[in-house]
């Protein structure tokens, strides 16, 4: 008589992980080591000592530098090291940047400014790009990856990284991409952009572009879909001004459907978006995900963490109509539960600040748009002191069928 035993169920991590390796077309990295600067004074000057610190070469996005606020004198520093023989490029994401980095170039830095597509598409990549990117490498060895200030506004906001170990050289490729598009012509690329790189701690890594994966169209599928549909206890998905897409949005109310603890924090937004988020916010309540809106107090780049192990933050904010999705905007992808408890307290510190959306508020013409007289929330979720997620409540949201 032989006993047959059901198999263990795979760790949440692991499952997680093989998805993510699935979505991505290509392995993780691991050996690196990620620090989150959530508070802006912090992480002002953590880049500062970062980028001064180099000895060979700074690839930076002109965003970064915010010459409107030269207290620390950040550029007057990148010249001296111009002038000291450092190797600099700054890729500005429009004219005006680039005029005002007159002092760089002067004193032997490389400046181009990326080109936008004419006519309607580079009309709808400026007029609905939520957030400037802000990427650094130097010395090939540490990397800085941020959400970038919003296109219509200055101030470094929203969580920040300073990355070492292998991955490194993947968020060197992505600006050396940008640079590329910028500069047809461009030379291959010097042995010291790539050097050999030690391992710096043990989280693993990948970064989904825009494209969304290495693989080709149907199998290139966004990252953030594959951990949603994988979920098994909780998932907080920060999305920026534009609807979500339809995949992302059957993504998270599949989900909320089967029990996984969903909050989805959204951006403050205008008029023309009400009618496509009013269909997606009804559709998730029905699941029963939380939805919050955020006091449009700071820009909100979107990040999102899922079972306490898989993390996401936004490196680009992208052109799309749908950036809350990896497919538009670029993404910095960590398997690690301790990365990932670090961006669990910023998206509760965002919650704290955010209004609970319930059936109310999506009657009538979007008043939840409207914040002279908002719709209170009807009840408020209770924490669970026992669970770390974000969202956890004792009760559930949802609309009337």
């Amino acid at each position: 008589m032989s006993l047959s035993f059901p198999a263990p169920p795979v760790p949440a991590h692991m499952a997680h992980a093989h998805e993510l390796v699935r979505r991505l077309g290509e392995p993780l990295l691991g050996g690196n080591h990620a620090e989150l600067f959530a508070d802006a004074s912090a992480a002002r000057a953590a880049l500062v000592e970062t980028l001064i610190g180099a000895r060979d070469h700074i690839n930076l996005d002109a965003a970064l530098l915010d010459v409107g606020a030269p207290q620390d004198g950040l550029l007057h520093r990148l010249v001296a090291l111009c002038r000291q023989g450092v190797r600099v490029q700054v890729l500005a994401s429009n004219p005006r940047q680039e005029a005002e980095l007159g002092p760089l170039r002067r004193a032997g830095a490389t400046v181009r400014t990326l080109e936008r597509p004419g006519g309607l598409s580079g009309w709808v990549a400026q007029r609905f790009q939520s957030m400037q990117r802000q990427l650094a490498v130097v010395d090939g060895r540490t990397a800085w990856c941020g959400p970038g200030s919003p296109s219509t506004g200055a101030g470094a906001q929203g969580p920040h990284l300073r990355v070492r170990g292998p991955i490194v050289q993947r968020v060197q490729r992505l600006f050396l991409d940008s640079w590329k598009t910028a500069e047809p012509r461009l030379p291959a690329p010097p042995p010291q952009h790539f050097p050999p790189i030690a391992l710096a701690g043990r989280q693993r890594m990948g970064i989904a572009t825009r494209a969304g994966s290495a693989q080709p169209a149907p199998a290139a599928s966004c990252p953030l879909i594959g951990a949603v549909e994988t979920a098994r206890f909780s998932v907080f998905i920060a999305l920026a001004r534009r609807a979500p897409s339809r995949r992302l949005v059957q993504a998270i109310a599949g989900a909320a459907g089967r029990g996984v603890n969903v909050s989805v924090l959204l951006q403050h937004g205008g008029a023309p978006h009400a009618w496509p988020w009013r269909a997606c916010c009804a559709e998730l309540m029905r699941a029963g995900a939380w939805l919050y809106q955020a006091d449009g107090s700071q820009p909100l780049p979107a990040h999102s963490t899922v079972d306490g192990v898989w993390s996401s933050v936004a490196i680009d904010g992208g052109s799309g109509w749908h950036s809350g999705d990896v497919i538009a905007a670029a993404q910095l992808l960590v398997l690690d539960a301790a990365f990932a408890s670090e961006l669990d307290d910023v998206c509760q510190a965002a919650l704290a600040h955010a209004l609970l959306l319930d059936a109310k508020s999506l009657a009538g013409p979007a008043p939840f748009q409207r914040w002279w007289g908002p719709v209170g929330p009807v009840r408020t979720p209770v924490a669970d002191p026992a669970l770390t997620s974000v969202g956890r409540a004792v009760e559930g949201p949802g609309l009337s069928p």
